[in-house]
């Protein structure tokens, strides 16, 4: 804690982003949709910390409050790069259940889109069932304000709560991201199958976007692309 505390005081001096990209396939092309944004850390004081314990100890701290909105900005600012580059793509953020709580947030989110010149419609929140179950009517008038703003809000690891689906019914939820344990047996469990092909039939219906996470060979991108899922 206390060295996660000196880095913030000093510029996230040793926090940085990575972006792990989301691609569409129109016209069995694969086209770039955009990224998400992951938070790395890397200090020499701290070897052997890892992303878990990272995430746990800012959570843990209420740090989160003010990384959480350094990943926004920066995030924010890198996609409208990609945009003033001619790439006009998507950047998804995770936020945390303190998240949720924080009163300023949507303000703090918009603000940063009209600094970095970016619509806020390129900009989607991923809220895990988590985030959710800790205060429903919090979370529920975060996404509606996000909503209002233009921002997508995007329902990650879908399919391995217990209220996953109830979620859907209530919440403004724009996209949904299987968890990647779906991707994992998919070539040899006809049972993650059937599921994905459900969750596709139902993401159609509910007019949804769905992304896959998680693929990571071309064996599995050809068994996504039969079931007709569009985002991985």
């Amino acid at each position: 804690e206390n060295e996660l505390r000196k880095d913030i005081d000093h510029g996230m001096q040793h926090f940085r982003l990575v972006y792990q990209p989301v691609v569409e396939y129109q016209n069995d092309r694969p086209v770039w949709h955009g990224a998400e944004a992951l938070l790395r850390y890397s200090n020499p004081e701290l070897p052997n910390l890892t992303q878990m314990e990272l995430i746990e100890t800012l959570e843990f701290s209420d740090m989160i409050i003010p990384v959480g909105r350094w990943v926004i900005e920066q995030a924010i600012k890198e996609c409208a790069r990609w945009h003033k580059m001619g790439l006009p793509a998507y950047i998804n953020v995770n936020i945390s259940a303190q998240q949720v709580s924080d009163a300023n947030l949507v303000d703090h989110i918009t603000g940063c889109c009209r600094s970095a010149g970016l619509d806020c419609r390129w900009l989607v929140c991923e809220l895990t069932e988590t985030s959710l179950v800790k205060n429903f009517e919090i979370a529920n008038q975060f996404c509606q304000a996000l909503m209002l703003k233009g921002v997508g809000v995007a329902l990650d690891d879908f399919g391995t709560g217990y209220s996953s689906f109830n979620y859907l019914r209530r919440l403004p939820i724009s996209q949904i991201k299987v968890d990647r344990e779906y991707v994992q047996h998919l070539e040899t469990e006809e049972y993650h199958r059937i599921i994905l092909r459900c969750l596709y039939d139902l993401s159609q219906t509910l007019h949804l976007n769905l992304c896959v996470e998680g693929v990571e060979n071309q064996q599995i991108v050809d068994l996504l692309r039969q079931m007709g899922v569009p985002l991985m």
